[in-house]
Parts: structure tokens; C-alpha cells; sequence
């Protein structure tokens, strides 16, 4: 795949490897991935790409790469049509009905998540949640986009981004870049972060008590704040770090408070002063399928996996290695998981790179992904998927439009 430069067609895209979404450029050479670069703005501290996000493309071509429709006969899978796949799936969600379950990662593109909502109405089912609800939930989510850029203070809350270990690597990038431009960093964990070493005030212990002694702080400073922040702070004793952290955050113009999802409420007190807030979520379009309405309104993530379900529709690459209690599996992913070789049916979805659609970043950014190669095999795009099972259901589902999401 090597080449020169002039031989190459570029598209720019989204990472969707971690919950950082990173702007990205595909270079390929004669319809396969050559090389993959940062695609931010120039100038921007987010100008980053890790080594996932660089190198990670060759898993398209992986051995476990899922090609065609497959179906249990016996104890094997064996290869099979999409129209006979289709039908299968079709037939036990009708027959489930509402106890059927949608199960989901967050890495799905918004397109997607409102095809498959309607799916799921369509086979009368309110058992739809994603991987996003085992460590946020909805509200903490639904948060007013940021900008990092103009931050001259940053405080990151229960997060330990880090390069080397690859955990939010360019979000660890972005806010050193911010700090060798001058911003202020408050660093608050119960632990120890590599991060720690450039911030400007580094304040170990319970996360959610320091934040709610910074808040008292700046009241103490004379900010102006609801009332109900006041009586609520009222019995809070800051320490001397936390008055510290509040004359940094009164001295700032353009505060930036990045946290946990846990502990989005406590930073969005702060941010209720002045500045932003934003939950920093592990997979890169939780904020998008929260915003698209999958919330959870049935049975929750766990309580499927675990209820024995009559039917269960897992999309994605889902933290589950054994199959849930259910008397139908369907998997759809791009890659033969240990989940998916339990299933009863395995439909094959399109890499992140082979399809095209829009996720909303942690910061809130609605960003385009544009399909740099075509699918592999017979696999098609998750809604695409999605759609032709709603057919077969008896729902005919238009593909969504820049409109739908952005309403």
C-alpha cells in the first residue's frame, strides 16, 4: 500500500477507535487504506493522532473480519444470503415482540441509533439501550458544546488522560498544548495521573468533595451564583487547595471543566458561574446516541443480559464475551467476537471507515464521517442493516437526514 504523495485520494473523517472522536484524513491507494493522519485544523491543539488511531486501520483486513451472513446450523456457523439472514432475524423479533432487546455500543453513528430506534418501535419493544449507560447517564451527556481552544483554564475532575497508556491520548495531548500556551490546569483525582506533573495546582481525594469545595470557594469570593447553589454549598468547608483552585477559576475568563461522567453534576455547578463543562465519556458517540433518544426507557444493559430476553439484537463490539440468557442471539458487527461465535445469526457490518454519517463529539461538535473505502465483502452499514431487517418486519424506515439529526 505504500505510494507517493500525488497517488494517493484523501478523505477526511472521524476516529472512532476511543471516546476522544478525533478529526482524521484517510489516504488510500487503489481502494485500500494507505495511511492515516491527524485531520484537525492547523494551529489547533487538537492537531493529534495516536498510534490507534494511526496504525489501528489494518484490523479491516483482519482474519476475524466478518464478510458475509452467517447462521447457526447445528453447532456451526455456516455462511448464508442476506435474504435468508434477514428473514430469520425478522421472523424471532416479531415473535419476541416486546420482549425483545436492542443492545448497542456508543460507537454507532447517529444515523444509525435513529434507525434503530425506530426498529425497535417497530417490533413494539421499549428494550433499547447502549453501552453508554454502564458508566454515564443520559443527562450527564447532554451537555453545551466546549471549546478548548480559547480555555485559559482547564480543570480536569476524575479523568487521567494519558499518551502512553493510551487513555484519551489526545485529549492528554490537547490540554499540554494548552498549558505551554499559558492556560492554567487544576488536576483533581483520587489518584495519581501522569498529568499531574504540568498542572499548576494538583488536588488528590474525593473528587466530588474538592469540586464542591472549589464552588464554595468562589462563593466566598463573592460570585454571584443561584441561590440554591449557596444553601446547598452552605455546610462546605474548602480547604486551603480548594481556595487556591477558586482564585485560579475567578482569575480565568474562559474556564473549561472536564470530568467524568459521574461527575458531571458537581462540575456543571461550577460551570453554572461561568465557563463550560463537559463529561469526557469512553466511547466516541455516547453524547450522540443519548441526544438521538436511546435513554434507556425499558429494561436497562444489565437487566437484558441478564433476564433472559426472548430475543436479544447486539450491535457492535459489546463488553461480553459469553452469551446472555436468551433463546434468539443476533450479532451484527464487523468482526468475528467471542460473542458473536455464540450467535444464532451473524450480519456483517461495515468498518467505521466503509461507511459514512455524523456522530456529536464530548464537546459537543456534530462532526462528519465520510466512507473512505467500500465495505468489505457483503457487508453493509449498520442502518443499512437495520433497514432491510425493518422491511422484512413490516416498517419501511427512510434513511435519516442532516435535518433529522440536527432537530
Amino acid at each position: 500500500r505504500k505510494g507517493r504523495e500525488w497517488e494517493y485520494e484523501r478523505t477526511r473523517s472521524v476516529c472512532l477507535l476511543c471516546g476522544n472522536g478525533c478529526d482524521i484524513s484517510v489516504s488510500t491507494k487503489e481502494g485500500r487504506v494507505a495511511k492515516i493522519n491527524s485531520g484537525a485544523a492547523d494551529g489547533s491543539v487538537e492537531k493529534y493522532i495516536c498510534a490507534y488511531g494511526r496504525f489501528g486501520f489494518d484490523c479491516i483486513e483482519a482474519e476475524t473480519r466478518v464478510t458475509s451472513p452467517m447462521k447457526k446450523v447445528g453447532n456451526e456457523l455456516k455462511e448464508t444470503t442476506w435474504e435468508d439472514a434477514i428473514n430469520i432475524v425478522a421472523k424471532k423479533l416479531k415473535k419476541a415482540g416486546a420482549s425483545a432487546g436492542f443492545i448497542s455500543t456508543a460507537g454507532i453513528m447517529n444515523e444509525d441509533a435513529l434507525v434503530l430506534k425506530q426498529l425497535a418501535a417497530a417490533v413494539k419493544s421499549k428494550n433499547l439501550n447502549t453501552t453508554a449507560s454502564l458508566y454515564s447517564d443520559a443527562d450527564s451527556l447532554k451537555n453545551e458544546s466546549a471549546d478548548i481552544d480559547s480555555a485559559d483554564l482547564i480543570i480536569l475532575a476524575g479523568l487521567n488522560p494519558n499518551q502512553w497508556t493510551r487513555v484519551l491520548p489526545a485529549l492528554d495531548a490537547a490540554v499540554r498544548r494548552r498549558v505551554n500556551s499559558g492556560a492554567k490546569l487544576i488536576v483533581v483525582n483520587s489518584g495519581d495521573t501522569n498529568i499531574s506533573a504540568v498542572a499548576t495546582l494538583s488536588i488528590k481525594g474525593d473528587e466530588a468533595k474538592i469540586l464542591s469545595e472549589i464552588a464554595q470557594g468562589v462563593i466566598s469570593k463573592g460570585a454571584k451564583v443561584p441561590k440554591k447553589m449557596v444553601h446547598a454549598l452552605a455546610s462546605v468547608d474548602p480547604s486551603d487547595d480548594a481556595i487556591k483552585g477558586a482564585e485560579l477559576f475567578m482569575a480565568a475568563n474562559n474556564p473549561l471543566i472536564f470530568s467524568s461522567p459521574s461527575l458531571y453534576d458537581a462540575s456543571a455547578n461550577l460551570s453554572l458561574i461561568k465557563g463550560a463543562a463537559a463529561a469526557v465519556p469512553i466511547e466516541s458517540n455516547a453524547k450522540g446516541v443519548i441526544l438521538m433518544g436511546i435513554e434507556g426507557e425499558g429494561k436497562s444493559y444489565k437487566e437484558m443480559v441478564g433476564d433472559g430476553m426472548s430475543a436479544i439484537y447486539a450491535i457492535g463490539e459489546l463488553p461480553l464475551s459469553k452469551r446472555p440468557k436468551t433463546d434468539f442471539l443476533v450479532v451484527q458487527n464487523s468482526h468475528l467476537t467471542e460473542l458473536a461465535k455464540q450467535a444464532d445469526v451473524v450480519l456483517p457490518s461495515a468498518a467505521f471507515l466503509e461507511a459514512s454519517g455524523t456522530i456529536v463529539d464530548y464537546m459537543g461538535r456534530l462532526k462528519y464521517l465520510c466512507k473512505a473505502i467500500e465495505p468489505a465483502g457483503q457487508a453493509m452499514s449498520h442502518r443499512e442493516i437495520l433497514m432491510a431487517v425493518a422491511k422484512a418486519v413490516g416498517k419501511d424506515i427512510k434513511e435519516p437526514k442532516d435535518t433529522d439529526i440536527k432537530k
